[in-house]
């Protein structure tokens, strides 16, 4: 049997392991076809006078694998070293879970849509986009009134193009995009009031605020004023009145799931567990959580300065 050495390259040892099968078949060949034979080194093989012993079955295998989860464990390990001197209190694992947990309550809509409002004047003539799957962007025509408003929604990924409400006036326009499906839009706020004393109210400015940030004010504003937020839901959808300017306008809201049920129950959760389990009472655990956020700031500023 031909020993393996681990030393040598995987290509050596597997080109002289068939280099030593090939003259095994020659020995074999020569005993059968009693002939004289030469191996590839260009040996002479004599006829034996007895048949070959039969070849070494394999005792051992060794293989070189190459894992890259390995070496990216290497690779790791001088940064993990470097975490608790620099964060001490940022623990990778826990940020991933939260990261994802965010993630997985982005854009998970219900199909049950609430419809609320319309806020602003009876002018006009009734539009209705209907709820939608999300908000890619927002456009809106303002001056001292909105004059008009028109809203790019999401069908299941494909963008739909809403219908322009509103009249062709407006010194300005804006247009708000949103990084759909990451933002989403959770809050409309603004005035209405007439533009003219005894007239019917319209829409005098508008402001939104996303996941991520406000957008706005645009207009004027004056009058009477409303907001809507939407706490652990988002808006999908327009609806009004208009004419030559955005008369009215309410909103289509769908609940996001899971809630933030989820992180109070949870919260509670916790909590009883500590005070079972450790007996911490509730004023114990404040005092902690308040001692923690104080060394989380005393961690950040550090690691601004």
């Amino acid at each position: 049997m031909l020993k393996s050495n681990s030393k040598l390259p995987i290509i050596s040892r597997f080109f002289m392991r068939l280099l030593a099968e090939e003259q095994n078949a020659l020995v074999q060949y020569a005993y059968l076809s009693r002939k004289q034979c030469t191996d590839p080194l260009g040996h002479l093989i004599l006829v034996p006078s007895h048949p070959p012993h039969p070849a070494a079955s394999l005792k051992e295998l060794q293989l070189l694998v190459y894992c890259a989860i390995s070496s990216m464990y290497k690779a790791h390990l001088p940064l993990k070293k470097l975490w608790l001197p620099i964060l001490p209190l940022v623990y990778p694992c826990k940020s991933l879970e939260a990261s994802m947990q965010q993630a997985q309550r982005k854009m998970v809509v219900s199909k049950k849509l609430m419809k609320v409002g319309p806020w602003g004047g009876a002018g006009g003539h009734p539009w209705d986009d209907g709820g939608y799957s999300g908000i890619r962007s927002i456009t809106v025509s303002y001056d001292r009134s909105i004059d008009s408003i028109s809203v790019e929604y999401d069908r299941n990924g494909l963008a739909v193009p809403g219908e322009r409400h509103g009249g062709a006036g407006g010194n300005h326009t804006t247009q708000i995009k949103l990084s759909f499906p990451d933002e989403y839009l959770t809050a409309v706020s603004g005035h209405y009031s007439p533009m003219a004393q005894g007239g019917s109210p319209v829409i005098r400015s508008l402001a939104f605020r996303s996941s991520q940030r406000a957008y706005g004010p645009f207009g004027a504003a004056e009058g009477t004023p409303f907001t809507f937020p939407v706490d652990g839901g988002v808006i999908v959808g327009f609806c009004g009145r208009s004419g030559w300017q955005l008369d009215a306008v309410g909103l289509y809201v769908a609940a996001l799931r899971p809630e933030r049920v989820y992180d109070r129950v949870q919260k509670l959760g916790i909590s009883a567990y500590r005070a079972v389990m450790h007996r911490i009472g509730p004023q114990q655990q404040q005092q902690q959580e308040e001692q923690v956020k104080q060394m989380n700031g005393n961690a950040l500023i550090t690691r601004k300065t």
